[in-house]
């Protein structure tokens, strides 16, 4: 089984950067409203599961919920369909790192050749359980020795904050290792 430490590893790859492929964050102010009022369907869950790699190879097992999925907003490429709340789940087997949940949408390209992709409107938020909250309880130390070394690293720790702020609130697609592939768009239904 995992470590504590390979968990905290997952987790970063989720939130950061996807596994595989950084998770792209995309501003809607950028984007236009639908030309039409077009909405799809999944009738039943979407599962699909993929191998993260890494240290331990853990396994993903992902779930896009079955709905509706109204037409948000649309660029030259294709279309963006916002889910159901919580319509984007995952689990990870083997592993002590909780499962994630986050209201989603699905990128619908155009052409016809192109894999849908699937985006988070949110941050996922880990599913509870007690091996998660052992991670988050412990204790950091009141008082550590200030160094040349810390000051840069806080000053690094700064600017990486201050990216991460910019992006804070937008909407992301999920990196390439959480991607259902081009099978998905034979499950979609237009409405």
């Amino acid at each position: 089984m995992p470590s504590v430490r390979s968990s905290i590893l997952i987790l970063a790859c989720v939130f950061l950067g996807g596994c595989g492929a950084a998770a792209t964050v995309f501003d809607p102010a950028d984007l236009q409203a639908p030309s039409a009022n077009r909405a799809i369907r999944l009738d039943q869950d979407y599962l699909y599961e993929n191998h993260l790699g890494g240290i331990n190879n853990v396994l993903a097992k992902i779930t896009i919920l079955a709905g509706r999925y109204q037409a948000e907003y649309q660029d030259a490429e294709g279309m963006y369909f916002r889910g159901p709340a919580g319509c984007f789940r995952t689990v990870y087997v083997d592993s002590t790192a909780p499962g994630l949940v986050a209201d989603c949408g699905i990128y619908l390209p155009s052409a016809a050749g192109l894999a849908p992709r699937v985006y988070i409107e949110r941050e996922p938020s880990p599913m509870q359980d007690t091996t998660s909250m052992d991670v988050a309880n412990r204790s950091i130390p009141a008082r550590a020795p200030i160094v040349p070394g810390a000051l840069g690293a806080a000053a690094g720790a700064t600017i990486v904050d201050a990216i991460v702020a910019s992006d804070r609130g937008k909407p992301r697609f999920m990196g390439e290792k959480f991607q259902p592939g081009p099978a998905l768009r034979a499950a979609l239904k237009t409405e």
